[in-house]
């Protein structure tokens, strides 16, 4: 049954108990990764660190269902054709997982649900939550892609070099793959690099 007008303090339960219920294996190890990294983070730059766990509880909720039955569950959810044509198959998910938790869960706070949204791909206009969560995916302790330790073991002063630092990373993997970069990255390391140049200036 749906949850509605969840208050602020029940939304992590909430979102742990669902992350538990859904995930294994790999992924929910990953999760548990990415939420323990987002905590750490968020006190660290003065955040709230509740809200930051349960967008991490959330960000990957969606990601082992097949791209057909996310597809069908976005349509399903009112997400129109053209917007989905608009998401690339690999990042959908976390629209998809956004949804369900303002849907299924009852969360609406904008910066938990946007949070989950961007955690792949950032965004323009990003909150410093949503930065948190999108850090936290990428450099939790399960990670063993090239680099995640070293990306991991470095201090950063801010929240938005540390996403300049990851998102060049995932940008300079999918052009020497040849790979279709979503605009939502585009978007995103643009308004963060015009950002720190205007403060050089």
């Amino acid at each position: 049954m749906r949850q509605k007008a969840l208050a602020s303090q029940e939304y992590l339960e909430v979102a742990r108990r669902c992350a538990e219920e859904h995930l294994k294996g790999r992924l929910l190890e990953h999760t548990r990764g990415c939420v323990e990294m987002a905590q750490k983070l968020a006190r660290r730059f003065g955040l709230d660190a509740d809200k930051a766990a349960t967008a991490a509880y959330l960000h990957d909720i969606t990601k082992a269902f097949s791209l057909e039955q996310q597809t069908a569950l976005l349509q399903k959810l009112g997400m129109s054709p053209a917007e989905l044509a608009s998401h690339l198959p690999a990042v959908v998910h976390g629209w998809l997982s956004a949804l369900i938790a303002k849907r299924e869960l009852g969360i609406d706070d904008p910066e938990v649900l946007q949070a989950i949204e961007a955690h792949s791909t950032g965004c323009a206009g990003m909150s410093d939550l949503s930065k948190v969560v999108f850090i936290s995916d990428f450099i939790e302790h399960t990670r063993r892609f090239p680099k995640a330790a070293e990306l991991r073991g470095r201090e950063y002063p801010t929240l938005d070099e540390a996403v300049i630092t990851i998102l060049r990373r995932k940008l300079e993997y999918l052009l020497e793959g040849r790979a279709i970069v979503d605009r939502r990255a585009i978007e995103c390391w643009n308004e963060l690099v015009e950002r720190a140049r205007q403060k050089e200036t």
